[in-house]
């Protein structure tokens, strides 16, 4: 067994099956995950189970009831800030499945809201047909495109954001004879393809928004410097030294950025990402392909992460902003010039900021190429 968890939410209706999933794909029948948790409590709901070997912790979210969608949905909200991007990998859910009742053959406007809400995240659903056994395979295919539609993905984005899988987690006596349950292989597989293709999405946006909160925290403190320093009214020599410095001191930052944090930043993900799939490949009768990291990625990711910020740094228009502040100062009081500073520290990190956004599919590749995905 590894020490690795799988994060797994479990979503949908009041009625969609979500609770008998949960045993179906667990073997077990769970107490807590009964109609009166689903109903009456608000919240997501955690259960700790071991699935051949692999350590999984599924979260049963309240069902959606009528008269209480506003409220399901800021506990959504709720749910994705409190594992967001920015949040550790560990702390993320690492695949999401939504139940809806196949017998129902529709697919609603508030499931599609939530099912895109997540993809706006960069999730990897997958799409549980509960209770397929009530539709003939020509009706799942016709229900499975409906939902596209509804959730308008392309032909090219199915495979790759939504895997929409028919689901029977009980026996079943039919008049053509009893039902087996089935699904529940293909479901365990899902979790393990969306978690990868989870987090090659979402780590490029953790990376930037890692760094980001840095430069944040850079400029706080280059404002906080102001304090002690004589702001004079009007644009003399000693304010234009002012800027020099706040313009060298992000040029530091840069740097910083360049030789340490995101390298960093980069060779902890690619670790963190090695870990959990090792553990998820190795688990029985669950491979996928593996992930062929080795040294000699690593040292290639460096080298691309230099090239990147080389560009990165070439791009910043640091000297027209300088020259713009300069020319926009007037006499209007020391308040006023403390201002004009402060905003041109602010515009200067939101440069910054700018360019590390903007290089988040650049990252995407460089994690893509060190794991060998």
């Amino acid at each position: 067994m590894t020490d690795f968890m799988c994060n797994v939410l479990i979503m949908g209706k009041t009625g969609s099956g979500k609770s008998s999933l949960l045993n179906y794909l667990c073997e077990k029948k769970l107490a807590e995950t009964g109609a009166g948790h689903a109903v009456t409590g608000e919240g997501l709901f955690p259960y700790q189970v071991t699935i051949k070997k692999q350590q999984i912790r599924f979260f049963d979210s309240w069902g959606i009831e009528a008269g209480k969608t506003d409220r399901w949905i800021e506990l959504i909200k709720d749910a994705l800030k409190e594992h967001g991007v920015e949040k550790s990998m560990e702390e993320w859910f690492h695949s999401v499945i939504y139940c809806i009742q196949a017998g129902g053959q529709r697919i609603e406007k508030l499931d599609a809201e939530i099912i895109s809400r997540f993809l706006k995240e960069c999730y990897h659903l997958t799409i549980v047909l509960t209770k397929a056994d009530q539709l003939s395979p020509q009706a799942l295919e016709k229900f499975k495109e409906e939902i596209y539609k509804e959730i308008k993905l392309s032909s090219g984005d199915k495979a790759d954001t939504i895997k929409i899988i028919p689901c029977c987690t009980q026996k079943v006596q039919l008049r053509s004879g009893s039902s087996r349950p089935f699904g529940r292989e293909e479901i365990l597989s899902s979790i393990i393809h969306s978690w990868q293709n989870t987090i090659v999405d979402r780590i490029p946006k953790h990376i930037s928004s890692k760094i980001c909160k840095e430069i944040d925290l850079w400029a706080d403190k280059e404002k906080e410097k102001l304090k002690e320093k004589n702001i004079v009214s009007g644009m003399g020599i000693w304010n234009k030294g002012l800027y020099r410095i706040i313009l060298q001191n992000g040029k530091k930052k840069i740097s910083q950025i360049q030789n340490t944090i995101l390298p960093g930043e980069i060779q902890e993900a690619v670790e963190s990402c090695k870990k959990a799939n090792y553990s998820l490949v190795n688990t029985e009768n669950l491979q996928v392909e593996d992930c062929t990291f080795n040294s000699k990625n690593l040292k290639k990711t460096q080298v691309q992460i230099s090239e990147l910020i080389s560009q990165f740094v070439g791009g910043l228009l640091f000297f027209p902003l300088l020259v713009q502040l300069i020319s926009a100062a007037t006499k209007k009081g020391q308040e006023n010039e403390r201002h004009k500073i402060e905003t041109f520290i602010d515009e200067l990190s939101g440069q910054i900021k700018e360019k590390i956004i903007s290089l988040e599919n650049d990252i995407k590749k460089i994690i893509q190429q060190a794991l060998g995905f």
